[in-house]
């Protein structure tokens, strides 16, 4: 019985960590980048989840270095994965 549950558990979690998303990581980084002021050098981005009732989102950050090779400029942003919304 127990094995069952944990069956149902692990698929549940599985159907719910979709990894499809509206907005792909590089739709998601064109998106952020028309809010930058600055020309990145460095661009990170992470799929996260927030909220209680989980949503997904694109964290990116945008960097620029100076002369010693020490971060100058940054910028994060969140993309919303399924809207395209961006939050600064």
């Amino acid at each position: 019985m127990l094995l069952a549950v944990l069956l149902v558990a692990f698929g549940a979690s599985r159907s719910c960590a979709s990894t499809k998303h509206a907005v792909s990581k590089e739709k998601a980084i064109a998106i952020a980048r028309t809010q930058l002021s600055f020309q990145p050098e460095q661009t990170q981005i992470r799929f996260v989840r927030r909220g209680i009732e989980t949503r997904g989102y694109w964290a990116i950050s945008f960097s620029t270095l100076d002369a010693e090779g020490q971060l100058e400029k940054v910028a994060v942003m969140l993309v919303d994965a399924e809207t395209g919304a961006v939050s600064k």
